[in-house]
């Protein structure tokens, strides 16, 4: 029953929040809910039900606070610094530079020594370069940004500026994805990494048509995009066989194979009140840290039974477990859980709303396209997140700085704008 009822959550929830069938939301439906599903269904059920009470808890906040009713209201007006489409192409044209120049470096240039790290050692090598990881980090996110916007408002661009956000914004950065996944499962796993090479082809057919797909205007042509969708998929799964497939699927929730009672007592008393856990990236620029490893490395660490400063990667610790931890467990976290998922819903909900009425890239845009574009990867990979987040901070002080210092840059004065409260 309990399995039913956070199935029926995890998707009522998802799809009130998510603004096309064509979106990092959804393919997260895709997915997610049915790892999670299937690793509760073959563990011991009992030996962690504080983590199905969190998630149940979790996903029920989120759905109230979707519905949480917005009035719209015109206030006063204000300054607002609007990016054109020229700009917006213009900097995926820098983007994509630093985006080849980073595969270069880190693929032909760049070598750390990894043999003394148990776990996930392979991927150290996108981090072992700090000014390397920033940079690449920050490409990601600020393109992935103006992506979502070019895309949602791909039929009001002209032709020449929609080839350039296609071919910028979606195809090359694609190609470069491919050729990163290929080296990764060459140097590792095809049978387990295979993914890396065939979903960034996945998720840039759904980004740049996430306008066609969008919940409140389903065409002919969306149910034709979706059948090709669905052919490709059924390919994949004839390619790699349905057993390792579903192994995969399995393996996105390893965490609760791990996660036992005694290493939920240890991690709760190794990370309980710290809620700097998710800015660690922005303390390690001014020589602080949040932690000395994340919870996943935590947990792989103490499964080896090695020293955690020996360890790299580990399972993904999903937001409500995250939460459940942090706020010290017990019925308290619960309802703390409980409200902080109210909130996220209701932002959420603002995020849709904003984003599919949006025609300017401000600001405002700028963050609202992130946070729900972040979302999914906020619930299962909250350290990972908070990494994103410094990066999309970097990218926007630096966007800001250039704005101020062109005294020509488009500063839109006295423009109403809605607020939605």
């Amino acid at each position: 029953m309990l399995l039913i009822i956070f199935l029926i959550l995890y998707y009522a929830s998802f799809l009130r929040i998510s603004l096309s069938y064509s979106s990092g939301l959804f393919f997260h439906l895709l997915i997610w809910p049915l790892s999670i599903a299937l690793v509760f269904n073959a563990i011991q059920p009992y030996n962690n039900i504080a983590i199905y009470y969190s998630w149940i808890v979790f996903l029920l906040g989120i759905l109230i606070g979707s519905f949480w009713k917005l009035n719209k209201k015109k206030t006063k007006r204000r300054k607002h610094i609007i990016l054109s489409i020229d700009t917006l192409i213009y900097l995926l044209k820098i983007l994509f530079i630093i985006n080849i120049s980073t595969f270069i470096i880190n693929n032909f240039f760049y070598q750390q020594d990894i043999s003394a790290f148990e776990g996930a050692s392979f991927a150290a090598q996108s981090k072992g370069n700090i000014f390397l990881y920033v940079f690449n980090g920050m490409e990601k996110n600020f393109r992935s940004i103006i992506v979502l916007f070019l895309s949602w408002n791909k039929y009001k661009l002209e032709s020449k500026q929609r080839v350039s956000a296609l071919y910028l914004g979606i195809l090359a950065p694609t190609v470069i994805a491919i050729i990163n996944g290929y080296f990764y499962a060459l140097n590792t796993s095809f049978l387990s990494y295979a993914n890396k090479i065939f979903i960034p082809v996945i998720l840039a057919f759904m980004m740049w048509n996430i306008h066609d797909f969008k919940i409140k205007n389903i065409t002919a042509k969306t149910y034709f995009l979706i059948m090709i969708g669905v052919f490709l998929v059924s390919s994949i799964i004839l390619f790699f066989g349905f057993d390792n497939i579903l192994l995969k699927i399995k393996t996105r929730a390893e965490v609760y194979f791990f996660l036992n009672e005694e290493i939920l007592k240890n991690i709760i008393y190794y990370y309980k009140y710290n809620f700097f856990y998710f800015f660690h990236s922005f303390l390690k620029v001014i020589g602080l840290s949040a932690y000395t490893a994340p919870m996943g490395t935590f947990i792989l660490a103490n499964t080896l039974n090695c020293s955690i400063t020996n360890v790299i990667g580990g399972p993904n610790v999903h937001l409500p477990t995250v939460l459940f931890v942090l706020f010290g467990g017990g019925y308290l976290s619960l309802f703390l859980i409980f409200f902080v998922a109210t909130l996220l819903g209701l932002i959420m909900r603002i995020s849709v709303l904003k984003i599919s009425e949006s025609t300017n890239f401000t600001f405002s845009t700028y963050w609202l396209i992130w946070f729900w574009q972040s979302f999914p990867l906020l619930i299962v990979e909250s350290s990972a997140w908070g990494h994103a987040f410094f990066f999309s901070t970097i990218a926007s002080i630096l966007l800001w700085f250039v704005v101020q210092l062109n005294p020509n840059s488009d500063l839109v004065k006295n423009r109403p704008i809605s607020v939605y409260r």
